[in-house]
């Protein structure tokens, strides 16, 4: 099942178009009405005749003034749209007027259709309130300019112009309610506009001369200006001395780097040998220093010294007189040794610090020639950097000079060439066939406001009424569920029963067609079974039917329970319990006295005035005779013993109440059933009457079995049954014999 949501999204659209369908005849008048409107619209508008002239327009070759490619592809892609543009100027239209010289031609047309007429009525009312709000002086003008420019505007307002996709062809169309009038127009107005495009681009090349010869004036004014600049600052400072001196200035420069470059080397070495000095000497491992003779000979003889040492000390005790003189030698040989390389090394870095001290200062000098010598070479750079400034500057000049002679000659070349051309491809014609009004289109407009207007008023109506139309939302709403949905059955004679049996035939015939007359048999069929299984766990043997209001149908709801009650063999008893209006007695033709009323009194016995029906199984008991307070005979003991002696007497009793809503008969009878079915009428019952009946007899304990929905149109969207009944027996038909 779906969820409730879409339960009822789905319902509203079913139910809209069935509700649209059932009142398709008023839409097809409302339709019908407004196609009226249509043809009274188009019987008051005035015709208006469109005359279309077509130009060709070839864009200029080339610009006045050529910034570039870019320029150019956006100017050719923007010319023929701007040029169309210009059409509709107000200079354009001016010329127009003045060269036809026909006041009449920018009178507007006076449109008496309905419709204008409101659109002027609304337009009016807009600026009167408008006005209220927000009011402004009247400003002072000139009189015969604003007439000019409102005639103007009134003949543009007739003027339309369009280009052709993928062409050069602009097309120009003037509508206007005289055909030969719109013909003449049109032809000036192409007229009008070559001629002004024309004297437009003759204006725009003219001061395109006039542009580029201030431009060359002012340039060569600037170039000599340049060259006497140049010529005095020459003549100033011999710029060829200059050049010499530079260039010896930049010889000797780079001579100086050389040579300090090389010192710079040399005292870098002379700094790494003497730190290379200092390490051998305090690692004691200099090779220089043991190479010399004297030192090389005390190291041999206290080589031999340490041998015989040892060789003493071995063979010997420590205070050997021999021993102890060797050992003195040596302590004496080691210090000679010693001091011989101090002096040799002392004396290596002094030859090592003098050379590298000569060496610095030869770099100082250099160092000093070679400032000397940069600051020379910057004072010359700078007397000829203002020259070449000089210098380029006239280059540059000259080179824009050059440019704008060149244009200024292509220009006088291409004067007439660039202006782009426009011809009349196809001259404007008297139109012989209105343009508007377009019948198709209004009448086709109007009928579809029509069907819109008639829907929406059928679907407002529909929301007004706050009757019960679909059993869904009653269900959801009030939370009571569908017994079964009785068809709409329109009868012969007024409050006949639906069914009756003819005497002596054993079958159920009816008063009028056999297909509608099946689907409403195998309604109350259905309603019978879902009365049964409603009550499958508790027994409903007393069965109340009631309505909120008069005229719902549930007397013949109640009639034809019984009807199909018996024809399950069932012994059946009808009672009319509504005292103040019955009707039982009418559907089955019986007398109405004496009845319920004179039994409940005493005044008769039940079976005196019980009557039994055509139908096997069914008897009827009418309602009597009207009481002054029906309410008190219902809920006097009397009516509580008599229902519960017709308890052992029948397997079915229907009681037929009055009205729920505001009467208390049908509340007693409600306590003393064993269930209630509410009989609704579709589009007649208020949902809010039906929700408070349903409160009040839920309040009072009462077994509420469902509704059955009376009056439900055959095939209706908004019941199951009768879409699948509907189109069933539309083409089926039970036989002559059949009894269910």
């Amino acid at each position: 099942m779906p969820p409730p949501q879409q339960a009822n999204e789905d319902l509203f659209d079913l139910t809209s178009f069935h509700i649209i369908w059932q009142s398709k005849w008023l839409i097809v008048f409302f339709i019908l009405l407004f196609s009226v409107l249509g043809v009274f619209q188009i019987k008051r508008t005035t015709p208006i005749y469109t005359s279309e002239a077509i130009l060709k327009y070839e864009p200029a070759s080339g610009q006045a003034v050529d910034f570039g490619e870019r320029s150019r592809i956006i100017y050719s892609r923007d010319e023929l749209r701007t040029s169309a543009q210009l059409i509709r100027t107000p200079a354009v239209a001016n010329a127009v007027l003045a060269a036809l010289d026909d006041g009449s031609i920018a009178q507007p047309v006076v449109d008496q259709s309905p419709l204008s007429k409101i659109r002027q009525l609304a337009m009016n009312n807009l600026r009167k309130f408008r006005a209220m709000i927000v009011s402004h002086p009247p400003p002072q003008v000139d009189r015969e300019r604003l007439e000019a420019q409102s005639a103007a505007r009134g003949l543009l307002n007739a003027v339309s112009v369009s280009l052709r996709p993928d062409t050069r062809l602009i097309e120009l169309r003037v509508s206007m309610s005289d055909p030969a009038r719109a013909e003449r127009v049109a032809d000036e107005f192409c007229r009008q506009f070559i001629q002004r495009l024309r004297s437009e681009r003759s204006e725009t090349f003219g001061y395109a001369r006039e542009f580029l010869g201030q431009q060359i004036q002012q340039v060569r004014d600037e170039l000599e200006t340049a060259e006497t600049e140049l010529f005095d600052y020459g003549g100033q400072a011999d710029m060829r001395l200059l050049e010499s001196d530079r260039e010896i200035a930049l010889s000797t420069l780079n001579r100086l780097n050389t040579d300090i470059e090389l010192l710079r080397n040399e005292i870098a070495l002379l700094e790494a040998e003497a730190d290379e000095e200092v390490a051998r000497q305090s690692a004691r491992q200099n090779l220089a220093t043991e190479s010399r003779g004297t030192i090389s000979a005390l190291t041999s003889r206290r080589d031999e010294l340490l041998l015989r040492e040892a060789e003493l000390s071995a063979e010997n005790s420590e205070d050997f007189l021999p021993l102890v003189r060797t050992r003195r030698e040596i302590d004496t040989l080691t210090e000679k040794i010693e001091t011989a390389r101090e002096e040799f090394i002392e004396a290596y870095v002094s030859t090592r610090t003098s050379a590298l001290n000569m060496a610095r200062k030869r770099l100082s000098a250099l160092e000093t020639r070679l400032s000397e010598h940069t600051e020379r070479v910057n004072k010359i750079e700078g007397l000829m950097i203002r020259f070449r400034v000089l210098q380029r500057d006239i280059e540059s000049t000259r080179e824009i000079y050059n440019a704008l002679l060149d244009r200024f000659k292509r220009l006088e070349i291409t004067d007439e060439a660039s202006i782009g051309t426009v011809t009349i491809e196809s001259p404007a014609s008297i139109p012989t066939v209105p343009s508007s009004p377009n019948v198709t289109r209004i009448l086709v407009s109007f009928a579809g406001f029509g069907f819109l207007f008639g829907c929406g008023v059928v679907l407002l109506m529909q929301k007004l009424d706050r009757s019960v139309k679909d059993p869904i939302i009653v269900e959801q709403v009030i939370g009571l569920p569908a017994l079964a949905h009785i068809p709409f059955l329109r009868t012969r004679k007024k409050n006949t029963a639906i069914f009756n049996r003819a005497a002596n035939t054993g079958r159920i015939l009816a008063p009028f067609e056999q297909g509608r007359t099946q689907v409403g048999a195998e309604a109350f069929r259905y309603l019978r079974t879902s009365i049964n299984y409603s009550s499958a766990d508790i027994r409903c043997q007393v069965l109340h039917v009631t309505s909120c209001l008069p005229s719902e149908g549930k007397s013949t709801v109640a009639a034809n329970l019984g009807v199909f009650f018996a024809e399950q063999h069932k012994k059946v008893l009808l009672i009319d319990g509504d005292l103040k209006k019955p009707s039982v007695h009418k559907t089955f033709v019986i007398p109405r006295l004496p009845g319920l009323s004179d039994v409940l009194t005493g005044q008769a016995n039940f079976d005196d005035v019980v009557h039994h029906s055509n139908f096997d199984g069914l008897d009827v008991l009418p309602a009597g005779l009207t009481t002054p307070s029906p309410a008190t005979l219902l809920e006097s003991k009397a009516m509580v013993n008599f229902v519960e002696n017709m308890r052992e007497d029948y397997d079915i009793i229907i009681l037929d109440s009055s009205p729920a809503h505001g009467m208390a008969d049908a509340l007693v009878l409600a306590r003393l059933s064993d269930g209630v079915v509410m009989t609704v009428r579709q589009g007649h019952t208020p949902m809010d009457v039906l929700g408070n009946v349903t409160e009040k007899l839920l309040s009072m304990g009462v077994r509420i079995l469902g509704i059955a929905y009376n009056s439900t149109e055959t095939a209706s969207l908004g019941s199951q049954y009768g879409r699948y009944y509907g189109r069933y027996y539309g083409r089926y038909t039970y036989g002559s014999g059949e009894n269910k």
